[in-house]
């Protein structure tokens, strides 16, 4: 079995995906700007909901039936 491995982070208010098979970063477009100013927790969560779109499209989409994926997400605990 092969693993890839890949990164979504929140860059310039762009969800930007880091694959080491395409070479370069790839911008899955904005995060969402009416939550962003509200604080890092709006924003956080603007992130998580617009990188869980871009695992659905871009990435569970060219899997087809053959879905062997696990994810992991870093985030700040609450108060630190």
């Amino acid at each position: 079995m092969e693993f890839h491995f890949v990164s979504l982070i929140p860059s310039n208010g762009q969800v930007v995906l880091l694959d080491g098979l395409a070479g370069v970063p790839v911008s899955h477009g904005a995060i969402d700007s009416a939550s962003k100013s509200d604080g890092a927790a709006a924003g956080s969560e603007s992130f998580l909901k617009a990188a869980v779109k871009v695992v659905q499209s871009a990435i569970l989409s060219k899997m087809g039936g053959n879905v062997h994926l696990n994810c992991v997400a870093l985030v700040r605990q609450s108060g630190s």
